[in-house]
């Protein structure tokens, strides 16, 4: 399992990951995913299969044709990448806030905003 994960993984792997990561515990369609990632069908299909297999996606209901799916935040894989996605998080928002500590006026900028 630990091999396909990383002798296959792709630039399409890491948008449609860090999408699903974003928007987590909410149900999604494949159509969703297309659409905010960019990914066209055929390209997200073939990505998407490996996350299913992976266990990283999984099913959760169906209504009408359209499958609704969710990130497995039980997965042991999703819930590395969701620890990776905020210490990453903390780390932008730490790096925001020493530039607007370090110039007064970018902060009012920032709050006027």
């Amino acid at each position: 399992m630990g091999q396909m994960l990383f002798s296959n993984i792709g630039k399409g792997h890491m948008r449609v990951l860090q999408y699903l990561v974003k928007i987590r515990g909410l149900d999604f369609t494949i159509s969703d995913v297309a659409r905010n990632t960019e990914m066209t069908r055929a390209t997200l299909y073939k990505v998407w299969k490996d996350l299913v297999k992976l266990g990283v996606i999984i099913k959760t209901r169906q209504i009408g044709v359209a499958k609704l799916y969710k990130l497995n935040e039980e997965n042991k894989i999703t819930q590395a990448l969701v620890s990776l996605y905020k210490v990453l998080l903390i780390k932008m928002i730490e790096g925001i806030e020493e530039k607007i500590g370090s110039n007064n006026k970018s902060k009012e900028i920032i709050l006027e905003n």
